[in-house]
């Protein structure tokens, strides 16, 4: 191992920990350090560094820090669990009505890609209403009126 390898070592995770007496050096290191007084001295400066860096880094962070910080970056906002779920069931009813369309094609005569946005139109309308959002599940709601009127009237039909 040359001197310049052992310099650019210094900076590898197994090193660290071992500058940090958190463990032994590499023994191909060690070796190396036993043999040569530069890359000792090298080896003690960067055990001082890294000491030195590792408490300031335990140190908590001031109050007015971590809130310019959270400002700056704000947590992310939790997944919106119920529009991934309208949109699984928008695009798994377009799916079982492509399905059906492509199965049944010469009765239906219906194309699968025609098939597969009524499926998504059928789940849209489910999806909307199941929504607990603004106006969901209200009685005023016009696009909910609609959509009880056309699945009473697909009730009948079938």
């Amino acid at each position: 191992m040359t001197c310049e390898e052992v310099l650019n070592r210094l900076d590898d995770e197994d090193c660290r920990a071992a500058l940090l007496a958190r463990g032994a050096a590499p023994a191909d290191l060690a070796h190396h350090l036993a043999s040569c007084e530069d890359c000792r001295a090298a080896w003690a400066a960067a055990s001082e560094e890294a000491c030195r860096f590792a408490g300031l880094l335990i140190a908590p962070l001031p109050p007015r820090a971590r809130g310019m910080l959270l400002r700056a970056f704000p947590p992310p906002r939790p997944l919106a669990w119920a529009r991934l779920d309208a949109l699984t069931w928008v695009f798994a009813c377009g799916a079982v009505g492509a399905s059906v369309c492509a199965v049944e094609q010469y009765w239906l005569m219906v194309p699968p890609w025609i098939g597969f946005y009524l499926g998504m139109g059928c789940g849209l309308i489910g999806a909307a209403l199941q929504s607990g959002g603004p106006g969901g599940r209200e009685k005023s709601n016009p696009f909910r009126k609609w959509a009880v009127r056309c699945l009473r009237l697909l009730e009948r039909a079938v």
